[in-house]
């Protein structure tokens, strides 16, 4: 059964569905871009599942590395990067959030995560309706649980932001609109520029759900481990990157 407020692509959804446990007893990594992401890292994933996002792209003249999915959430993000989103470029297999099918939807092998049900439920299943908890990485973890991985480490995300933007007082999808300064916060120099326009990160909801997201991984024998070279998040138990590649 469709969520009631499904996107208008029916092929979308059955591609979807043959993501459904296709990975089942793999371990996975899902990658943030945060200053401690190190290109040494990358070259280590070549044989491993790796969900990435956003602008990682950036990386790519450094290394034979891809992800073996690319996702995206943000709506900023998806604005500020269009002429990436349709050079042709993505690699592995892109699946975006809902809310980025009206600048996407008419983009060839792009899949497109279902929104919500009008009721609310949190089903980690991008066919029914899935949210993305704040964080692109929440719905690396959401999509790599669907598809049967219950053993998962994220690397390069340090959970701290540093914020001397200007705020604008708009909005989008609920959050505001803010300006950069040409603050660091990324892995790659040129990841936003003074001028770009970002929204203001919810470093307290994130967090939130991340404890929960643990918990569902943990509720079906699963584990969620942080294997950041740095970072502020407690959320999950800290291992070494070394110790596991």
């Amino acid at each position: 059964m469709l969520s009631e407020t499904h996107l208008p692509n029916d092929g979308n959804n059955l591609e979807l569905e043959k993501m459904r446990d296709v990975h089942r007893g793999q371990r996975a990594f899902v990658l943030g871009n945060g200053p401690s992401l190190q290109i040494d890292d990358l070259d280590c994933l070549r044989n491993e599942i790796c969900f990435a996002s956003n602008r990682i792209f950036l990386a790519f003249d450094q290394t034979d590395w891809r992800p073996t999915y690319y996702t995206m959430a943000d709506e900023m993000v998806a604005q500020n990067n269009l002429d990436y989103i349709r050079s042709g470029r993505l690699p592995g297999q892109p699946i975006f959030n809902s809310g980025l099918f009206k600048y996407n939807g008419d983009i060839p092998g792009i899949l497109f995560c279902n929104p919500p049900t009008k009721k609310g439920e949190e089903l980690w299943d991008p066919v029914l309706g899935i949210r993305t908890g704040y964080s692109v990485i929440n719905l690396g973890l959401k999509l790599a649980y669907f598809m049967g991985i219950r053993e998962v480490y994220v690397i390069g995300c340090d959970h701290s932001f540093e914020d001397k933007s200007i705020r604008t007082g708009k909005q989008v999808s609920g959050n505001e609109v803010i300006i950069s300064q040409g603050e660091q916060n990324h892995f790659h120099p040129e990841y936003r520029k003074a001028g770009d326009t970002w929204t203001v990160p919810r470093m307290d909801l994130i967090g939130n759900e991340f404890e929960f997201a643990l918990d569902r991984y943990r509720g079906s024998g699963g584990m969620i481990y942080n294997a950041s070279h740095r970072t502020e998040l407690k959320a999950w138990p800290r291992v070494r990157l070394e110790d596991i590649l």
